[in-house]
């Protein structure tokens, strides 16, 4: 299922305009929200944690969903 969601959410995000919906319902600014943490600004303190999209096919919609920030990749010594 998890492969599934992610070549999905890939073709999705092919789409400009959809981007552009997700990031108008999804997105959240508010001032309220802004955080630094070790010298690094977020906008809002709701991140997409490491290993959900390891190899970023789904990078144009998962940063149009409201993230304050995305983890995308892995580091492992073997593929």
């Amino acid at each position: 299922m998890h492969g599934h969601v992610l070549r999905a959410c890939g073709q999705l995000g092919r789409s400009a305009l959809l981007c552009k919906f997700s990031e108008a319902n999804f997105g959240l600014h508010s001032p309220r929200l802004q955080l630094d943490v070790a010298g690094l600004s977020f906008s809002n303190p709701i991140c997409l944690a490491a290993g959900f999209d390891k190899n970023g096919h789904a990078i144009n919609l998962l940063s149009s969903a409201g993230f304050g920030a995305i983890e995308i990749g892995s580091v492992s010594q073997h593929p």
